[in-house]
């Protein structure tokens, strides 16, 4: 049955984390550029590596560590490029590439169990009760014209979770991943010829590092032999 799970859960630590990093998004949007969350949630595989460390202890190797330092310096250039004191908004953006490796953890994990379909169900019913609860205290009447963006967002949401969950299910994280970085892409051109954000060569510097760090972690176990092979050539 579609219905059915042996890993609640983990369903329920996913859709905290969907609220969560909603919230975050939510928040920050308004007080930071559009281009800065789209690069700090691809600062997601840099996380993956010290959540697996922590909970299921697979050890960081020295170089993979100081490629994670690296991405954290541009995760913190793209946050609070001015060099501005820190503000609310800039802490709740740390927790989104969290709360985003945490998801992809969980979907790789029930994926051994569930289906696609089983793992959406829970998630859209789980998220759902959970907004729901949520809404009860602030609930006001929206504006007609605001529906088509309500509308716009679900539909698009739904298809994203649908295509992630289905990705991450069935194939290989390390071929996945690096696809998230052509978000960075149109919300950079989404964010310059709609809101008019300006993009600093600190932003370029940091979205570089992350990217760079990203990748590598990403690639690691394709590109360690090849190093490998390439020392013992050379000695």
């Amino acid at each position: 049955s579609y219905l059915q799970t042996s890993r609640m859960d983990l369903h329920l630590v996913r859709v905290l984390c969907f609220f969560i990093g909603n919230f975050c998004v939510w928040y920050s949007l308004s007080r930071i550029y559009l281009v800065n969350i789209s690069l700090l949630v691809s600062a997601t595989p840099l996380m993956i590596p010290l959540l697996t460390f922590l909970f299921f202890k697979k050890r960081i190797g020295k170089l993979k560590l100081i490629t994670i330092l690296i991405g954290f310096i541009g995760t913190a250039l793209i946050i609070n490029p001015q060099m501005e004191p820190l503000k609310l908004a800039h802490l709740l953006a740390i927790i989104l590439p969290v709360t985003a490796a945490v998801s992809l953890l969980s979907i790789n994990k029930l994926s051994e169990k569930d289906n696609t379909i089983t793992i959406l169900f829970y998630y859209a019913g789980l998220s759902s009760l959970l907004s729901f609860l949520v809404m009860i205290p602030k609930f006001h009447t929206v504006a007609p014209e605001m529906w088509f963006y309500l509308g716009a967002i679900a539909i698009s949401s739904t298809l994203f979770q649908l295509f992630t969950t289905k990705a991450y299910a069935t194939g290989n994280p390390q071929d996945i991943s690096p696809v998230t970085y052509f978000d960075v892409i149109f919300c950079s051109l989404f964010g310059w010829g709609i809101w008019g954000e300006k993009l600093t060569p600190i932003i370029f510097f940091g979205s570089f590092m992350i990217i760079l760090a990203g990748l590598y972690i990403i690639f690691e176990e394709k590109l360690t032999p090849l190093f490998t092979k390439r020392k013992k050539l050379s000695s």
